[in-house]
């Protein structure tokens, strides 16, 4: 079960990243940023809270639109430990509540809302289940 949460979180972050805008206006509320370093502090699927892997490191959005993601699978042991690809760099543009990913040529669209400055979630729909990750700010 694991294994699918991480192919479908490497699906639904992608495994490359597109252009290069950074943030533009949200329509009117307070216009906050997705660069910097971000960790995933909840992931839900189906609004059900899941532990993995996919949750651990650091995802950096650069002020040039690049992408940097630290990759994590669960070993024999049931360890999660960073994978010999790891980082995977790709690209990202925000345009108002939406957030696009490009890694290695999978584009991800997703919906992006700001509960504050130092925390956001991004949204992805498939087959009618919510895939929502949830981003706590880091130093």
């Amino acid at each position: 079960m694991k294994k699918v949460f991480a192919i479908l979180f490497a699906l639904t972050m992608g495994f490359g990243l597109i252009s290069c805008s950074s943030d533009d206006d949200n329509g009117g509320g307070p216009n906050y940023s997705v660069v910097g370093k971000w960790i995933i502090s909840n992931y839900t699927v189906g609004g059900t809270s899941v532990e993995d892997c996919i949750t651990e490191g650091i995802r950096q959005f650069k002020p040039d639109g690049t992408l940097i993601q630290e990759h994590f699978e669960e070993n024999e042991a049931g360890v999660c430990v960073e994978t010999e690809n790891s980082p995977l760099i790709g690209t990202y543009t925000k345009s108002g509540n939406n957030l696009s990913t490009t890694i290695d040529g999978v584009t991800k669209a997703y919906d992006l809302e700001f509960q504050s400055e130092t925390k956001f979630t991004i949204t992805e729909t498939y087959n009618n289940v919510d895939f929502v990750f949830t981003f706590t700010k880091t130093n």
